[in-house]
């Protein structure tokens, strides 16, 4: 069952699995948990988590001294930490409601080597491509 409902502020789609099962090498990440609702940032023109998403992506989560390493290499787990970070405190401030990220993989699985520009102008067009709805 799918459904999408749109509310001023609030993007609200639920998808239930058929299965359960994924592959070791999956990573799955969601703009909330099961019991929250996705934020709509207007000024973004997408949603919350797709703005940090970016944001992480392009090299936010591994600079970030609380999130990352500074290698030049996102991995899940620093994407999971500039989320949690990030995301949830402006979901708090700003629309004054919970809204976690929920990470599935491998949490040490590189994302994004920012260092390399066509890899990363390749990487960012594919996910600006998938929108929040």
């Amino acid at each position: 069952m799918r459904y999408m409902r749109f509310i001023f502020g609030v993007c609200v789609l639920s998808v239930v699995m058929a299965s359960t099962a994924f592959s070791k090498s999956m990573v799955v990440v969601t703009a909330s948990r099961g019991d929250q609702v996705a934020s709509w940032d207007t000024n973004a023109k997408h949603g919350l988590f797709t703005k940090n998403l970016l944001e992480a992506l392009n090299g936010a989560a591994d600079k970030q001294r609380k999130t990352g390493n500074k290698d030049g290499l996102v991995t899940l787990g620093e994407v999971k930490a500039y989320l949690d970070s990030e995301m949830s405190y402006q979901a708090r401030r700003r629309f004054s409601r919970d809204q976690h990220a929920t990470v599935s993989g491998d949490l040490k699985t590189v994302l994004f080597n920012y260092g390399d520009a066509q890899e990363a102008f390749n990487s960012v067009a594919v996910i600006i491509g998938n929108r929040d709805y």
